[in-house]
């Protein structure tokens, strides 16, 4: 998370959880499952655990 955080420095009092959570909702939105599920395989657990779930199984 921290260094999401350190990429939001602009100013505004941003949660790097929320905005995490609205890149992968944007992410799950768009692209297929498979992408999907190879970029959630990628992630560390702290950040995995932010993708909506139905993305992750």
């Amino acid at each position: 998370m921290q260094r999401i955080s350190a990429r939001l420095d602009s100013g505004r009092a941003i949660d790097a959880a929320d905005a995490a959570r609205a890149v992968f909702a944007v992410l799950t939105h768009h692209l297929p499952e498979g992408t999907v599920r190879h970029v959630t395989d990628t992630l560390p657990d702290e950040i995995r655990r932010l993708f909506p779930q139905q993305a992750v199984h």
